[in-house]
């Protein structure tokens, strides 16, 4: 049986038609784009019209400013530098990113953490309003969260935001939505975004949208002068863009092929008894989530075991965020959701990209059988 991969929140494969442009593009693109001659001069260009690609791509705003990068984490960690956001206080979610919520903790800024609605992850805009002050400096929140799915109404946030804290930035983790749903860069007001290749089917690179001049040139000297971050592999930030480009091509249909699969998983399991009598459940409603993830909780099952029993069988999902894959620790995201500490042991992550009906059904056979022998 070839080996079904659903675990595409954490990575995604890279599409056949994207590997032969990188072969191409490293044997194009080898100069160093920092150096003086014509060469890097040119690598330089192909750069600046990449951007334009990956910024109409993500954003549909091709003026959108980009800042290249090799993860989101290192993106995550350069952007946390920034003086002003050091002196102020930053408003942001126990829903947020593991790497992120600890980039922002090392800037020693008060940090103020709103906890979301138990009954859908949504962050209540009343609750946002009543965190903001003449003080707030950055607002940083998820567009689609990377472990439970659920979709943040970034527009209605950014409306709040420019009422009552117009002074302060506000920056979204959008790496799980780019490449697969619309970032609203303009109607949501957004200042900073950002987004990773691994997450839309490219070989690696990452990159920071940055509407504001004076914050991109802090970036730049952070890597020219200060050293604080890696010199990005141009044929790797080529080959990004060039993945966004078709991702958007295919966005509508992957995203409607995504929730009928998501669909699928749903009306064979949730009737399904696991030991104990209980059945699995999700806690994000599918109208708040994205089609690319599936949350459920399995009561009384330790998901890290069913996980590996899994993928000793062919079938590979997460039981969290990779970055926390080794944890011992239960889920911080389900805790966030008021899910008792002995759940949040228990929840498993489902994330598609290029997966077919035939992937699902092998999925859930095996589910189903690996659940028996638990």
């Amino acid at each position: 049986m070839n080996p079904v991969y659903l675990d595409n929140a954490a990575a995604t494969p890279v599409r056949p038609e994207i590997r032969e442009f990188l072969c191409v593009t490293l044997q194009e693109c080898y100069a160093n784009q920092e150096a003086t001659h014509d060469l890097a001069a040119q690598l330089r260009e192909k750069l600046r019209q990449a951007e334009f690609k990956l910024s109409d791509a993500l954003t549909d705003a091709p003026d959108a400013p980009v800042f290249w990068g090799n993860s989101a984490t290192e993106m995550f960690n350069l952007i946390s530098l920034y003086p002003p956001f050091r002196r102020s206080n930053i408003v942001t979610s126990s829903l947020e990113h593991p790497a992120l919520l600890a980039a922002l903790a090392r800037t020693g800024a008060e940090i103020r953490q709103l906890n979301p609605n138990p009954k859908n992850g949504i962050i209540e805009p009343e609750q946002l309003e009543s965190a903001l002050d003449q003080k707030t400096g950055l607002v940083v929140l998820h567009h689609v969260q990377s472990e439970l799915g659920t979709i943040q109404n970034l527009v209605k946030l950014g409306t709040i935001i420019r009422t009552h804290a117009p002074q302060a930035k506000f920056l979204a983790d959008t790496v799980q939505s780019a490449g697969k749903i619309t970032i609203p860069w303009d109607a949501a007001g957004l200042d900073i975004a950002f987004c990773s290749g691994h997450k839309f089917g490219a070989p690696g690179g990452a990159a920071i949208f940055c509407r504001h001049k004076n914050i991109l040139d802090f970036l730049k000297k952070s890597r020219s002068e200060k050293y604080l971050s890696g010199r990005p592999e141009p044929a790797q930030c080529l080959t990004m863009a060039e993945a966004a480009a078709i991702s958007k091509t295919n966005r509508e249909l992957a995203a409607a092929t995504a929730a009928v699969l998501k669909q699928q998983i749903l009306d064979n399991l949730l009737d399904f008894t696991l030991p104990g009598g209980a059945t699995p459940h999700p806690i994000i409603p599918a109208e708040a989530a994205s089609p690319f993830i599936l949350h459920l909780i399995l009561p009384g099952i330790q998901a890290a075991v069913a996980v590996r029993m899994l993928s000793q069988r062919g079938i590979h999902i997460a039981s969290g965020s990779a970055c926390q894959a080794e944890s011992d620790q239960p889920s911080a995201a389900l805790l966030a959701m008021s899910i008792k500490r002995q759940d949040a042991y228990s929840g498993i992550r489902i994330s598609f990209w290029q997966n077919r009906s035939e992937d699902i059904n092998l999925f859930i056979d095996e589910f189903r059988y690996v659940i028996s022998k638990y």
